[in-house]
């Protein structure tokens, strides 16, 4: 510490020896040193200021990758640093002031050693209060004025605070009198620095959202899930297990129920239905051999990577390439993949998402041709593919009833929750367009977009409280006029309803970057758009009401999906025989 003291701890009493003698009162030489110091620092501080603000300006931006991109934290880290390079914000600038302020500090407690006056402790209570309320004071005014404080927790905020005014009466009294008058000194000067840099760099003037405190957590939801879990988890470890589905919420049981139905129907396997949703509806289903377990996203991490059985059936593409691993107590298991929308493989899946699945249920020849495709393209390995109706498609004409047609005209807005839906990128023109028309307006959020981005939901709720639904209460296939981005729901609709889409032309959702390497392949995505229903490019919201007009001129939506997808009528059935097989002939 030698060369510490020469070039820090030498230099801060040289200047609080100069500061005593212009005041010879060290009380009064300790608080101009503190103001000396703070002053040199104030710069660093003005800075930091504006890097706060940056950060707080961006917050939102941040917050929608990590909901985005949160199956991947390189993705993460990814894109955050190419935001900060795009802002110019620097995390090193936002705590130079700290980082400055701790030599002085520690200087201030060395020096202060060789001082008989300073290195007194207190001889009462009075300067450890005021220095541990100087502490408190501090903390109150940053949760208060701190850009970012606004933006912790109430636990973060007040923890934090309790334990600043607890740390500053313990050192006080510890530490010495000069110790104690530096620190209270310090705190004073940084509550004015703060109100100052505010004054200079206000966050009003910048920032155009309402910052909140983060979403409260449900308590008791969180007590039920790791209870559950518990049971649940240790229940399906030791259980004899052939046939494993998993799910990652409640609705995606709808693209498994009629192959379950049929596996259960027409054999004697036992069905072990594993799902991250502690409210899935699976769990109100009552069948002597379809056992349900409940499992959160951490712990399924290890429960698939344990998982023992001769077949597995997920919904969830990427498979090995994250978080989610195949087993490695059994490598033997088939893992079947099972599409959650009727659509392109090579232009709304990652890269690779599917290789390491064995087999795949196909909905049309355009999944066949477009794996095969892939796998050329790559050299990776062939994977068995099953021609298999879209079940889902067959259920909802089965149970669609048509309206009243005396009931209300309906439009309801529908997006996808991809980056840029429509909620991100042009609501507000479009319900401009709308709101002189005839028809009823529904605000439709995807569930993800309702479970992943709460802050923007609370923000709908307050622009449009009369049209936001939340709770899907209504049929959608019963809208007159349904508007959509790059949802699947247009193709439902076709299907179900025999109805047309509106189709606004948001960036598309593309998430394999080789989607067009892949020979003459045209995506379903953009050849069927203007089939089933019409198209507007983001820069003609102004016609919205033209082209809803032009929808009556598409008189058979449905005809157009029947010539591209194999028998929806005995998709149950052709999927459930083919699991039956599965597990009966694995080896």
């Amino acid at each position: 510490m030698r060369f510490f003291d020469i070039v820090i701890t030498d230099q801060i009493m040289w200047l609080v020896d100069l500061c005593y003698r212009l005041i010879p009162n060290y009380i009064i030489a300790i608080i101009l040193f503190t103001f000396i110091t703070r002053l040199l620092i104030f710069p660093f501080s003005l800075w930091a200021q504006r890097q706060s603000v940056k950060l707080a300006k961006i917050k939102p931006q941040l917050d929608d990758i990590k909901a985005y991109y949160g199956h991947d934290w390189r993705l993460v880290l990814r894109e955050q640093r190419k935001l900060y390079k795009k802002e110019k914000y620097s995390t090193i600038v936002s705590i130079l002031p700290l980082i400055l302020q701790m030599p002085i500090i520690i200087g201030v407690l060395r020096g202060i050693g060789s001082s008989d006056y300073l290195s007194e402790l207190p001889s009462n209570a009075l300067l450890p209060i005021l220095s541990a309320l100087s502490a408190f004071a501090l903390c109150y005014v940053q949760n208060f004025y701190n850009v970012l404080a606004k933006s912790m927790n109430f636990f973060a905020k007040w923890g934090f605070a309790i334990f600043m005014t607890a740390f500053s009466l313990y050192f006080t009294i510890t530490s010495g009198i000069g110790f104690g008058i530096y620190w209270t000194a310090g705190n004073i000067f940084a509550i004015l620095i703060q109100v100052i840099c505010n004054l200079i760099y206000n966050p009003k003037k910048y920032i155009t959202y309402e910052i909140c405190p983060p979403v409260k957590k449900d308590k008791e939801l969180i007590k039920r899930q790791k209870a559950q879990q518990k049971i649940d988890v240790e229940k399906f470890m030791k259980a004899k297990k052939y046939l494993v589905f998993y799910s990652e919420a409640s609705g995606f049981y709808k693209y498994y129920k009629g192959i379950i139905g049929h596996v259960l129907d027409n054999s004697k396997i036992h069905v072990h239905y594993l799902t991250s949703d502690i409210n899935d509806q699976v769990f109100k289903i009552d069948h002597p051999r379809l056992h349900v377990y409940y499992c959160g996203p951490r712990k399924l991490i290890t429960v698939l990577m344990r998982l023992d059985c001769r077949v597995c059936v997920m919904t969830m593409p990427d498979l090995h390439k994250y978080q989610y691993k195949r087993s490695i107590v059994n490598k033997k298991i088939e893992y079947v993949y099972i599409d959650h929308g009727f659509g392109s493989q090579t232009y709304v899946l990652r890269k690779n998402a599917l290789d390491h699945f064995d087999t795949v249920f196909c909905y049309g020849p355009n999944y066949n041709e477009e794996f095969r495709a892939m796998e050329n393209f790559y050299g990776s390995k062939e994977k068995k593919l099953v021609n298999v109706g879209f079940g889902l498609f067959h259920e909802m004409e089965k149970n669609y009833k048509p309206k009243k047609e005396n009931k209300e005209k309906t439009i309801i807005i529908a997006p996808s929750w991809q980056k840029d839906n429509i909620f991100e990128s042009c609501i507000d023109e479009i319900m401009k367009e709308l709101v002189d028309t005839k028809y009823k307006v529904i605000l439709r959020p995807h569930p993800e977009f309702i479970k992943r981005f709460p802050r923007k939901i609370e923000l709908l709720k307050k622009k449009y409280e009369n049209e936001l639904q939340l709770d899907f209460s209504c049929d959608i296939l019963n809208a007159d006029i349904i508007i959509t981005d790059w949802s699947s729901i247009g193709l439902e609709l076709a299907w179900a309803a025999n109805k047309p889409t509106l189709f606004i032309n948001t960036p598309e959702k593309v998430l394999n970057p080789d989607w067009d390497k892949y020979g003459d392949l045209i995506p379903l995505e953009l050849s069927l758009r203007d089939k089933i229903g019409v198209s507007v490019n983001m820069d003609e919201i102004n016609t919205i009401n033209e082209k809803i007009e032009q929808l009556k001129e598409i008189k058979n939506a449905r005809a157009v999906l029947e010539a591209i997808t194999y028998d929806t009528t005995t998709a149950g059935k052709d999927g459930g025989e083919y699991l039956i097989k599965a597990v009966k002939e694995w080896k």
